[in-house]
């Protein structure tokens, strides 16, 4: 499998979400929200790529099972 490393602008035009500003963002906290440690961005010289496989991974391994939250949710009451 090929990786594609995509600089922030050329993955936001690609990718509806998150915006470029987000991008930056999510970016600017990569050690807080695991970005860096999934390998998602590669920081080379002063620029920053984004592996965009890595990328949709780190998205993916935030999907909220809203049957399961829904579960905790009713035992919670």
């Amino acid at each position: 499998m090929a990786t594609d490393f995509l600089p922030i602008k050329a993955y936001c035009e690609r990718h509806p979400w998150p915006s470029e500003p987000g991008m930056r963002w999510l970016i600017f906290n990569s050690t807080a929200n695991g970005l860096a440690v999934a390998g998602a961005i590669v920081r080379v010289g002063g620029r920053v790529l984004v592996d965009e496989q890595k990328f949709l991974a780190w998205i993916e391994s935030h999907k909220i099972n809203p049957t399961a939250d829904a579960g905790a949710q009713r035992g919670a009451a």
